[in-house]
């Protein structure tokens, strides 16, 4: 069965010259919903007020559930409850590039600890979670296999291979595709 998420109210917002307002994105959520997608992925409350704002809107003017985004961390996920978006898309990485840059002082375990208790957290507190690893182009088989056995056993509902920087031609993708959904072996 084919699902169709709808990411125009995060990804399409970041671009360039592009900052939909609230207004313009009821009127968008509301539109979009009515082509039929299954669900509307929008931003990341916890970045501002004015984007919980957005969120809450956007959540209360679509008909199909709205994703609203977070880190791997408690004080995210209560920044998605209170916007009432019933998903939440956790992000994190442990390729090397990211806990160098982004998760400075933390080892892999930390991280693959941290990714397993914000999913436990968002179950607990009733929200479905797709788990994404992030930047997983630059993430070895051996981690991505490794995060998504932690996605699996904290609960999520999914888990996304998020190719962050665009990095994988589709041959390769295509492999990893393969091996991903041939797990567990």
């Amino acid at each position: 069965m084919i699902m169709i998420l709808d990411c125009t109210l995060r990804e399409g917002r970041q671009a360039r010259q592009c900052n939909f307002d609230i207004d313009q994105s009821t009127v968008l959520a509301q539109a979009i919903s009515e082509l039929g997608v299954n669900m509307i992925e929008a931003g990341h409350p916890l970045i501002s007020n004015e984007e919980a704002e957005r969120v809450k809107a956007i959540v209360s003017a679509a008909s199909v559930p709205v994703l609203a985004h977070a880190r791997a961390r408690r004080e995210d996920i209560d920044a998605v409850l209170a916007v009432n978006a019933p998903w939440v898309g956790l992000f994190a990485s442990v390729n090397q590039i990211s806990l160098e840059t982004k998760f400075k002082g933390k080892t892999r375990a930390d991280v693959l600890e941290m990714f397993a208790d914000a999913i436990a957290y968002a179950k607990a507190n009733g929200l479905k979670v797709r788990a994404t690893i992030e930047d997983a182009a630059r993430t070895t088989m051996s981690d991505l296999l490794d995060m998504t056995r932690t996605a699996e056993l904290a609960g999520a509902d999914r888990v996304c291979f998020a190719d962050s920087v665009g990095a994988l031609s589709p041959s390769v993708l295509s492999q990893i595709k393969h091996s991903l959904r041939a797990y567990p072996p």
